[in-house]
């Protein structure tokens, strides 16, 4: 219903391309804003235990966000006339080939599947052991991946230099963290 109502309003021709970018690209780094508030959380680097409580709301925030912004890219993705993505190509890993990047659109869903899981088991983590949560939450690592891979294949950003920067900044500080958090154990 809120998807028909949006199409009936009279937007410029790019609107829903330039939704699609925007929130493709902030999503990177409200991922990796969550990957990161997470292993400093988990990882105790603050002598803290159990943890800090803002950092943990800002960790779950992080999560929303990016919850609501691959939904908007995803709703972009519809109701942009010139992708004509149907619901099934959205939903369906490998379903849609626009432009022949069936691949890395399947690899965008897979994606998105993943970070809903992770979100699913995140907001019923007292329910579930917590090894299983672990292990779920896991796929983060690999959701980025997929989420970068998407990006770089078939993105139209990726050549912007302060946007490649700000990528490996991001994975670096990642990288760095789960090095120390492994280290921490």
């Amino acid at each position: 219903m809120l998807l028909a109502q949006l199409e009936a309003i009279d937007f410029s021709d790019q609107i829903w391309w330039y939704t699609v970018r925007v929130t493709g690209i902030v999503s990177v780094f409200t991922i990796a804003g969550g990957i990161t508030t997470g292993l400093v959380t988990s990882g105790r680097f603050f002598g803290v235990k159990p943890t800090i409580p803002w950092l943990v709301d800002l960790h779950q925030l992080f999560s929303s966000i990016t919850f609501v912004l691959l939904a908007a890219h995803m709703a972009g993705l519809y109701l942009d006339e010139f992708t004509s993505f149907t619901v099934r190509d959205l939903l369906i890993p490998f379903e849609s080939n626009f432009a022949n990047e069936r691949l890395w659109i399947g690899v965008g869903t897979l994606g998105w599947w993943a970070f809903v899981i992770v979100d699913l088991s995140s907001r019923n983590r007292k329910r579930l052991p917590k090894k299983l949560w672990h292990s779920i939450h896991l796929l983060v690592f690999p959701l980025l991946a997929a989420g970068l891979a998407h990006g770089y294949f078939i993105g139209s950003d990726t050549d912007n230099p302060f946007f490649v920067l700000a990528v490996v900044i991001a994975l670096a500080l990642i990288v760095l963290l789960s090095f120390a958090r492994l280290l921490r154990r």
